[in-house]
């Protein structure tokens, strides 16, 4: 993975350098929202099918769902909370890209590969199980109930690989986009712990390691706008 990053980061230098001799620089300011959260990201285009920039972006979210027929006799409130920041450089390749400022529409595809840094990740799953009740919600004033921690860490830093279309906007300064992809974190490590109260057994913890040993990868799905200038 570093020989990779450290791939990327020197053909991003080099490009810069051949961008700084060339008269037909375009460039494209980015806002965006969807799974890597709110976010803002610029490039220049320097050759009509290549570009290079860099964005920011923040999420901290914490959905929470109720889960009454995963178990026979246990009911649980389930809460995944993700809250970290993502600082990225990446490359642009536009396939169909011919000469910029005659033929914007053959940049309505492309595909976006680069690396970020993850800072002060929290990513946790917090499960309040209890026994089987009536009704739809969780018996907050039950005290016979346990608690199922998950925390998890990741890479800090992660190459990424994301394609994107761009959703209207042909021949305009001002255009909406899709990407879609992911970030590659490795195999996560985590921390379980539980309690209990008297009157309730744990839950069965041991699918837990093998599923997040499986999860390697995280989604990249964001849609926004963009402005060329």
């Amino acid at each position: 993975m570093k020989n990779c990053i450290i791939l990327i980061i020197a053909l991003l230098f080099s490009l810069c350098n051949r961008a700084q001799n060339n008269p037909t620089i375009r460039h494209s300011a980015f806002l965006q929202f969807g799974s890597t959260g709110v976010g803002a990201s610029y490039h220049f285009q320097f050759h009509p099918k290549f570009a290079v920039g860099g964005g920011l972006s923040y999420i901290n979210t914490i959905p929470t769902l109720f889960l009454k027929n995963v178990s026979q006799s246990k009911q649980h409130r389930l809460t995944a909370n993700a809250n970290f920041s993502d600082v990225g450089i990446f490359i642009k390749w536009f396939p169909m890209g011919k000469e910029y400022y005659d033929e914007l529409e053959g940049n309505k595809f492309y595909i976006k590969t680069g690396a970020l840094y993850r800072a002060n990740a929290e990513l946790f799953v917090r499960s309040v199980f209890q026994f089987k009740q009536p009704g739809s919600a969780f018996n907050n004033t039950d005290p016979i109930m346990g608690t199922l921690n998950v925390d998890i860490q990741t890479a800090k830093i992660q190459p990424f690989l994301a394609v994107g279309h761009q959703l209207f906007g042909n021949n305009n300064r001002i255009k909406g986009f899709f990407e879609w992809g992911a970030s590659y974190h490795g195999r996560p490590t985590y921390n379980i712990k539980q309690t209990t109260t008297p009157g309730i057994n744990p839950v069965n913890e041991k699918r837990i390691p093998g599923f997040l040993n499986g999860i390697t990868v995280y989604p990249i799905l964001n849609a926004g706008l963009g402005y060329s200038f």
